[in-house]
């Protein structure tokens, strides 16, 4: 008798659950890392913030954030970047293994809590059944917009995973008793605010409207009362605000003086939409339908990846096999149905070009700051899969084979679909594209312990103006302060740093850390951030009166700077948050365990 039968129904389920996860990992770990030394270009950012960010800790504890870095492009801000992430479970990892580890288990977290918190949401939540939950798990684990963004090293994107256990949090919030909807909402509080500290708020428009589309089908499906489960995610938003007020309005700070201005990449017509729409995300991504039916005044080149959704065809198959061969009616609410529909249009407005309309559109803050529009086509990932889930759980399958059939689907599609990119477009593989070898990196790294971080200080400025260099950002291993850094904020020229203030237009510069006309060589950080309270200019460096505070700086250790007075009351604010929200949680916490003891 097989393995498989010999367990129960759950024991089986479980057993499946795990092994399609393992199967996931073995197919897209080796694509992460290659020889353990190569990873994606775009890694380049990634890694060395993650290794300044153990330096940081081993000089100064665990209570002081890194506000300025120092060995990047003449001293900057560090905190204030929306897409830095001092305070997330990956540095924890970076700071306590080797930088091959560290990613590696940084994509296993995400791949097991989207996995999981899928599974659930669609098991506990929308009521599915184990089969049906199953598949939407491994759906939405397969996914293109998940896996290829952090293969190709947008790291922050992994927060996306999230999505669903959030969801899943808040909707048993409304189904439990007042002491568990409590705790659910605590968390779920935290784990959204927990995207804005990670550098995730570049995309965190993307996430809070996947969860009001995931939240409107939930009253879909249930002709479940809007107001109340809205009630509740708006209640979470504000507890995420005041949870992330000090990071937001640092990265507002930071933002307000270097604005980012690049002309959307938006399609023709809704012609191109609709293609666009049904190849990324049911079939193949096409990149040279959307090179020719772009809009944008500077043709700046598209990754693929912008255009890799990777659902599979099965959502597509579910739906139309419903349609035309089920085609049973379902009750619907009217007003949820009226709202969803305006929901999954809006999205729609940002993405096509629409004259007059559009215009307004690129002018809206934070909304404008995307470029490569199609990366809204991500707010329709989890409403796919939980639709063609809906119908798929109303679907009766006797033959165990068309079962694994649909679990093999999405599982082969992703997997053949990268294998044919490699053999046909090798220009595009995950292997060509892997060219930042961390091995140094890591060397330093592994080096790193208490009795040798004193050593490690800017000894040197240099400017080496080479955009094919992957070292950019670690001038820490040589004591050095890199002028030409990888900062996207100034520009992916470094167009906005004021770097010839040091330079004087020498592009050779390379002198050691020293005063000539009473100023130092290093920038002023806090001049970047906060110049009218600090009494300086945005690129102003330090004069021969502040050596004490140049030497500390130059150091990685804390200096002393002057905030503005709202991001003083957002500091005090998230702090005192925190504290209100962790107190009230272990409260709610005794008293929920003191109520089940006197039951049993």
């Amino acid at each position: 008798m097989k393995f498989t039968f010999m367990l129960n129904r759950n024991s089986k389920m479980i057993f499946v659950l795990f092994f399609i996860f393992l199967i996931h990992q073995l197919i897209f770990q080796k694509y992460l890392i290659f020889n353990n030394t190569y990873v994606a270009e775009d890694y380049k950012g990634y890694v060395p913030w993650m290794i300044f960010g153990k330096i940081w800790f081993m000089k100064n504890g665990l209570f002081h954030l890194p506000h300025f870095i120092p060995s990047m492009c003449g001293g900057i801000p560090y905190h204030a970047d929306p897409s830095s992430f001092y305070l997330s479970f990956m540095q924890l990892l970076f700071i306590n293994f080797s930088v091959p580890i560290a990613l590696k288990s940084s994509f296993f977290i995400f791949s097991l809590s989207g996995y999981l918190g899928m599974f659930f949401l669609c098991k506990m939540c929308f009521k599915f059944n184990n089969f049906t939950s199953l598949v939407a798990a491994t759906i939405f684990i397969f996914n293109g917009f998940f896996t290829n963004r952090v293969l190709v090293g947008h790291l922050i994107y992994g927060y996306t995973a999230f999505i669903p256990l959030y969801a899943f949090l808040i909707i048993k919030s409304i189904n439990n008793n007042k002491h568990v909807a409590i705790l659910n909402m605590s968390f779920a509080s935290l784990l959204l605010s927990s995207f804005f500290y990670a550098g995730s708020s570049s995309f965190m428009l993307f996430v809070i409207y996947s969860i009001i589309i995931i939240l409107a089908l939930y009253c879909f499906f249930f002709n479940f009362s809007t107001k109340i489960i809205f009630k509740k995610f708006f209640v979470s938003l504000i507890l995420t605000f005041l949870l992330s007020f000090s990071k937001i309005n640092y990265s507002l700070s930071f933002l307000e003086l270097f604005p980012r201005e690049i002309d959307p990449a938006i399609m023709t017509n809704y012609f191109s939409f609709i293609y666009t729409f049904f190849t990324s995300l049911f079939l193949v991504p096409d990149p040279f339908f959307f090179a020719d039916h772009q809009l944008q005044t500077n043709k700046f080149y598209v990754s693929l990846h912008e255009l890799e959704y990777g659902l599979s065809i099965l959502p597509l198959l579910i739906i139309s096999y419903y349609i035309f061969f089920i085609k049973k009616n379902i009750k619907v609410n009217k007003l949820p149905i009226f709202y969803l529909s305006i929901i999954l249009i809006i999205p729609t407005l940002l993405i096509v070009d629409i004259p007059y309309l559009s215009n307004l559109i690129n002018k809206l803050p934070i909304v404008s700051s995307t470029w490569v529009r199609t990366r809204w086509l991500s707010v329709y990932i989890i409403p796919i899969i939980l639709v063609s889930s809906f119908l798929l759980n109303k679907i009766k399958f006797n033959k165990k084979a068309i079962m694994i059939g649909l679990l093999i689907i999405p599982i082969c599609q992703n997997y053949f679909y990268i294998e044919a990119k490699s053999y046909f477009f090798p220009e595009k593989s995950f292997e060509k594209k892997a060219v930042y070898s961390i091995d140094k990196i890591n060397n330093f790294s592994n080096y790193l312990d208490y009795e040798t971080i004193d050593s490690v200080k800017i000894k040197y400025v240099k400017n080496n103006q080479n955009f094919t260099r992957m070292d950019m950002n670690e001038g820490f291993i040589i004591n050095t302060s890199e002028l030409f850094c990888y900062s996207p904020i100034f520009g992916y020229n470094l167009e906005k740093l004021p770097k010839q203030k040091i330079t004087k237009n020498n592009d050779n510069y390379d002198e050691k850390l020293k005063i000539k006309n009473n100023q130092y060589n290093l920038f002023k950080p806090m001049c970047f951030l906060f110049p009218s309270v600090n009494n300086c200019a945005v690129g102003e460096t330090f004069s021969f009166n502040e050596k004490e505070q140049l030497i500390k700086f130059s150091e990685y250790k804390i200096i002393k700077f002057q905030k503005s007075n709202i991001q003083i009351v957002a500091d005090y604010t998230s702090i005192i948050s925190l504290i209100v929200l962790i107190s009230c949680t272990l409260v709610v916490l005794v008293l929920y365990f003191k109520k089940k003891t006197k039951i049993m």
